[in-house]
């Protein structure tokens, strides 16, 4: 995975003006939507949704971060690089780009996933959830 100061110079992300009000919007969104999926059974049958949203919430909160520092990706790839910058392990960025790829592949091309690997995912979403909205302080 590429830099994120890579994306930037290619234009996939671009510098914006922070904007507090759509962050706020985004955290109550993501509020919601990990509280909703965290009352769902995992199984074969959820594993594909559950997977989609989870990495939507996790998506959702860097996003939200990058805005209050003044960042708009175009790039699913460059979001998941920014967690570099916000001190999260090699190890657990490439495992939210292993989801990024695996969940393009469910959304688009109907790709299954098993109960299995949506724990995994739910247990990283809810470890990593508490980590990222630590990060980002509204005034």
């Amino acid at each position: 995975m590429k830099n994120f100061e890579e994306y930037l110079k290619k234009g996939l992300v671009k510098t914006r003006k922070e904007n507090v009000a759509r962050v706020k919007s985004i955290l109550e969104e993501a509020d919601k939507r990990l509280k909703f999926f965290n009352t769902l059974q995992i199984s074969e049958e959820s594993a594909n949704y559950i997977i989609e949203n989870m990495y939507d919430v996790i998506r959702e909160l860097i996003e939200a971060k990058m805005l209050l520092e003044g960042y708009k990706s175009y790039s699913h790839e460059a979001t998941v690089s920014y967690l570099k910058k916000l001190e999260f392990s090699s190890s657990e960025v490439e495992f939210m780009n292993e989801l990024r790829s695996i969940r393009n592949q469910t959304k688009y091309y109907g790709h299954l996933v098993n109960a299995e690997y949506a724990k995994k995912v739910s247990e990283f979403t809810n470890k990593a959830y508490p980590r990222l909205k630590a990060l980002i302080k509204i005034d």
